[in-house]
């Protein structure tokens, strides 16, 4: 019912494509209708898969619609080729009935569900589009008549009984038609060989549903009975939701403990649905919402500012604005694993600073300064340990070996940092400075990382690239030499080591509640024929306890980036690009909050620098360079403040007049390109003598201590959350 052009905008420089009405249904009033009630649904309806309206307007009478340009194709293109991959095919179903379900929920049916309407972008994301003929299931009879009437809307072949004959339909009816695609995906045919739309109708009427195992004998028996569940003539024996229908399929494919399917959802498309990989960086899926957005809170914020703060977003500057905070404020010292969102209306008496009821932002009895969860930060100089407060006070060398040291990490009490030399583990207290051996792998080649869990009854440990999970048992550990030694301390033999596919992996991160770990391994990008380079990628993997206390085969990926990897660990497509990744195509380290946002940098100048990248696991969508310090490179270092609202970094510009300054900055995420001018934690002049130094800071999260819990300011309220 429409013409779709592909069109450049000025504005925001970037290709989209344009839905306009053709002049020769300007004048029937039942296509204007659709053609409206498309924008109208789309807009209001925001999920990560479906398709993104920008705009909607008339021009001289002729009403158009903006969306984002999808220029992977559609997976009818993709079906032309045959069956898909199973993985595929779980995915796709994943997404597509998430984007479903957010439809029913507010009342939508799209009634058009096909192939040629699930749309694909350059990265292989999967996006449900065309609800033009969509319409509200609460809205009465329906708008289309049955096979005694005149017309029939949508798409015989996937239209379900109930629709074919015009009763009153709901979500389940799209459920049948994401039957039909189920069925054409797994073999790549339709369930019936029909010539003309009349037959199909029959046939969705009258004829049963093929066996999908008698054209792929080689599927999974699981898939039978998902296919017939979807397709039943009955829909109060179907699927209750598209959710209800994708658990299903995934736990037939994988298998399920208690009900429970082995393998994650959404994990994202692999290499059938990508296609060459993109020249221009990832940009949010739709602006229109995040201009409007910044627009409001920009609004907001100025009405605010002028009231209750002459200054509400200047950043913090110096040490002594700490002394005099008010501690009338909430403080939570370990925040929810969902309070990763900035809370904007609560601030502090104090003008200098950015609040929340849920941000720590106070000083101790003792005058020491929790910033954002945090408290102290460690951070390497010319090859040993450092100390200070989180304002940059109270300076202090813990240890004056000069051995080379890395991978630092606070103890789970906080009175001691644990880092690597050469193949040890080694602990150094704060109050003492005493130094103590955790272990020691004389027989191995090298030793990557030392984590230990939130919980601090596991440890992860790298060695010679490989990942072993093991108990947190200070002394069986101080017993280790070998491998082997450690791989006796296992949980499972498939985690000591994990080695899944022979995977290199160098470092790691534990998620906040222990479920899952992000590593970063390797692939290998082919260059030519018995040619090939490593590349590093992070993985994040499923590391949920089984609930029969069976050790799992494998890992589950739940997302990688900034490629997609083949089951072989070919690298198949870009997800996203960075700067200087072709010619040093490693990461520095990364960051990552324990929940959805990952911050790292690519390695631009002096060994480890570069632009500050963003991905958030949860959208799947990335923020590519977003250099928050006056827009200017470069960066290392990233960590996560405790309470998750905070990035701390280290910035070194690369003009080559300041090459030599290294800064520590801690800035509001939130803030991050709104035009904040940030100002840098006050350090001593002159602390870092080489340009070429690796920090590698880590945050103390402040803990509950007895000077805190005697605050006598009588409005303070502080909620004692466990540590993780």
């Amino acid at each position: 019912m429409a013409t779709v052009y592909r069109a450049f905008d000025p504005f925001f420089e970037r290709d989209v494509a344009i839905k306009i009405l053709p002049k020769e249904f300007l004048h029937d009033p039942q296509f204007r209708v659709r053609f409206d009630r498309e924008a109208k649904t789309i807009a209001s309806l925001e999920h990560p898969s479906i398709v993104p309206l920008y705009d909607f307007g008339e021009e001289d009478g002729q009403p158009y619609i903006v969306i984002r340009l999808m220029t992977g194709g559609t997976l009818a293109n993709r079906l032309q080729h045959g069956p898909l991959p199973i993985s595929d095919i779980v995915n796709l179903i994943s997404l597509v009935a998430s984007a479903l379900d957010a439809a029913h929920s507010r009342g939508i049916i799209h009634r058009d569900l096909k192939p040629g309407n699930i749309l694909l972008d350059q990265y292989g994301s999967v996006f449900l589009s065309d609800f033009g003929i969509a319409r509200l299931a609460e809205a009465g009879s329906p708008t289309i008549t049955g096979l005694t009437g005149s017309a029939i809307i949508g798409t015989p072949i996937y239209m379900s009984p109930e629709q074919i004959q015009g009763e009153k339909i709901d979500g389940r009816s799209d459920i049948f038609a994401l039957g039909v695609i189920l069925f054409h995906m797994l073999t790549g045919q339709l369930p019936y060989k029909t010539d003309t739309p009349t037959q199909a109708i029959m046939a969705n009427i009258l004829e049963p549903v093929p066996s999908v195992l008698n054209l792929r004998p080689d599927l999974p028996p699981g898939c039978e009975d998902v296919v017939q569940k979807a397709l039943v003539k009955d829909r109060d024996k179907r699927f209750a939701t598209a959710g209800e229908m994708a658990i299903a399929l995934q736990a037939a494919i994988y298998g399920e403990i208690n009900g429970i399917p082995l393998y994650p959802l959404g994990q994202p498309l692999q290499s059938s649905f990508l296609k060459k990989p993109p020249i221009f960086p990832v940009f949010l899926r739709n602006w229109a919402i995040v201009l409007y957005g910044i627009i409001g809170l920009t609004i907001l914020g100025g009405i605010y500012y002028k009231i209750s703060s002459p200054s509400l977003m200047k950043p913090i500057k110096q040490t002594q604005e700490f002394a005099t905070l008010q501690t009338n404020t909430k403080i939570e010292y370990f925040p929810s694993e969902s309070s990763i969102l900035p809370n904007i209306n609560a601030v502090t008496q104090n003008p200098a600073v950015i609040s929340s009821p849920e941000t720590t932002l106070t000083p101790s009895k003792s005058g020491i300064p929790i910033i954002a969860g945090a408290d102290k930060i460690a951070f390497l100089n010319a090859n040993d340990i450092w100390l200070m407060n989180m304002d940059g006070s109270g300076l202090k060398q813990l240890t004056k070996d000069k051995s080379d040291k890395s991978n630092l990490q606070w103890t789970n009490d906080g009175a001691a940092i644990n880092y690597i030399v050469g193949k040890c583990v080694m602990s150094v207290d704060i109050k003492t400075g005493n130094i103590n051996d955790l272990a020691c792998f004389e027989a191995a080649d090298q030793l990557n990382d030392f984590k230990i869990s939130p919980n601090n009854q596991e440890v992860a440990i790298i060695l010679n690239n490989k990942l072993y999970i093991v108990p947190f048992d200070i002394e069986r550990l101080k017993q280790v030499r070998s491998r082997s030694d450690l791989q006796a301390m296992g949980f499972c033999e498939y985690t000591s080591p994990y080695d899944y596919k022979k995977i290199t992996i160098k470092t790691m991160s534990w998620s906040s509640h222990n479920q899952r770990v992000a590593v970063n391994m390797q692939g290998y990008l082919a260059l030519g024929v018995d040619k090939s380079e490593k590349r590093d990628i992070i993985q994040l993997l499923d590391n949920s306890p089984d609930p029969n206390g069976k050790c799992k085969r494998y890992l589950p990926v739940i997302d990688q980036f900034p490629y997609y990897l083949s089951d072989t660990l070919q690298i198949i497509a870009n997800r996203f690009l960075i700067k200087g990744y072709e010619e040093k195509p490693v990461f520095q380290n990364f960051a990552w909050d324990g929940n959805f946002l990952f911050a790292f940098v690519g390695n631009k100048h002096n060994d480890g620098f570069g632009d500050l990248y963003i991905y958030n696991s949860e959208s799947r969508t990335a923020d590519l360079a977003v250099n928050p310090i006056e827009s200017a490179c470069c960066y290392r270092d990233p960590q996560w403040s405790p309470d998750g609202r905070y990035l701390f970094f280290v910035f070194q510009n690369e003009n080559p007049k300041d090459k030599n300054n290294i800064l520590f900055y801690l800035i509001k995420y939130a803030t991050f390109g709104a035009g904040e001018k940030y100002e840098p934690i006050p350090l001593e002049d002159a602390l870092f003598k080489s340009p070429t130094e690796k920090p590698m800071p880590i945050l103390r999260p402040a803990k509950i201590s007895e000077s805190a819990t005697n605050l006598s300011t009588p409005t303070t309220q502080i909620s004692q959350t466990p540590t993780p």
